[in-house]
């Protein structure tokens, strides 16, 4: 109403900001404590993986304009019967992590490949690495490297969402990580069984 001064503006912009943090937060609580349920209800249906990893990627880049994602994906992807929701919210935390300690400038690189009566995700930065004896507690919820948690904001829960996404549809996320290649985290899920085409390059860009 144009009643308060720039300082107030400021303050209350900042209340809000803030607001929306909390707000996050507790949503992911929630979510982490619906995956902790024995009894998890997954709404399945189809899934095409390709406009799920765009769609991902997309709303990564929308909050990061500093980066940049690499798709590597095939033309068509087998079909995938999971919770599209759930689903998604696994694989932006992957990506939202990887942008998180990714170098300044460079890219983060998906790839959707099949193995095996499976379809594996990565998500590959450069730049970080997750000492062996991290990698064991990387996926526990609230935890946090050493190394990097007082370097870049986060609130360890992202990636053990993520493992109970990936774990609730009967499949399995892991991590690989060295000092010069960077850190690729990867999940696998079973498919139904539809072939792959040949694969092709997307970047935001496209």
């Amino acid at each position: 109403m144009g009643t308060i001064g720039a300082t107030e503006r400021e303050l209350v912009a900042l209340i809000e900001a803030e607001a929306a943090h909390l707000n996050e937060l507790t949503a992911r609580l929630l979510t982490t404590a619906r995956l902790d349920s024995k009894h998890i209800r997954l709404e399945k249906q189809e899934v095409n993986l390709v406009e799920l990893m765009r769609a991902v990627a997309k709303v990564c880049t929308d909050e990061n304009t500093a980066v940049e994602i690499a798709l590597q994906v095939p033309t068509h992807a087998p079909s995938i019967l999971a919770d599209i929701h759930l689903l998604k919210m696994a694989l932006y935390h992957l990506v939202d992590n990887g942008a998180k300690y990714a170098n300044p400038g460079s890219r983060i690189e998906m790839c959707l490949q099949e193995r095996e009566g499976a379809v594996v995700i990565t998500v590959k930065n450069s730049g970080s690495y997750i000492p062996m004896e991290e990698r064991e507690h990387i996926f526990e919820r609230f935890y946090r490297g050493p190394r990097t948690a007082s370097q870049v904001a986060g609130t360890g829960i992202g990636l053990a969402i993520a493992k109970r996404v990936v774990e609730a549809h009967g499949g399995n996320i892991w991590v690989d990580s060295d000092e010069q290649n960077g850190t690729e985290f990867s999940l696998l899920l079973p498919h139904a069984g539809r072939p792959f085409a040949k694969a092709s390059i997307w970047t935001r860009d496209a």
